[in-house]
């Protein structure tokens, strides 16, 4: 059975490959959310969530700092303020000049 995972309440999609929780941080990082509110929506979608449930879903999770970074940029040669600095160009050309703000920054809409 799997534990507590990083970035998201989910125990059983994409469990054997530590690169999603990389790509879905990087995700968080350039565009405002991140793997927490992918599968809250899919949730609420089908109907097994509510709302107010997937608010809080997405609040505990899109921001966490995955632990398997740390490997990544070790092996990248890279530091965490580099890899930033690189992720935010194309946040802002899409964006038109305007980088979204962080999950825990950002207004829910009622």
């Amino acid at each position: 059975m799997a534990g507590p995972r990083d970035r998201t309440f989910k125990l059983f999609a994409k469990t054997d490959d530590h690169a999603n929780e990389v790509h879905d941080y990087m995700k968080y990082l350039k565009f405002g959310y991140g793997r927490g509110t992918d599968d809250a929506t899919t949730e609420i979608r089908y109907g097994r969530m509510t709302r107010e449930e997937g608010i809080e879903m997405v609040r505990r999770y899109d921001a966490t700092r995955p632990r398997s970074l740390d490997g990544y940029l070790r092996f990248l040669d890279m530091t965490e303020g580099s890899s930033r600095r690189r992720s935010s160009p194309c946040a802002t050309q899409r964006s038109g000049g305007a980088v979204p703000a962080p999950a825990g920054k950002r207004r829910i809409p009622s």
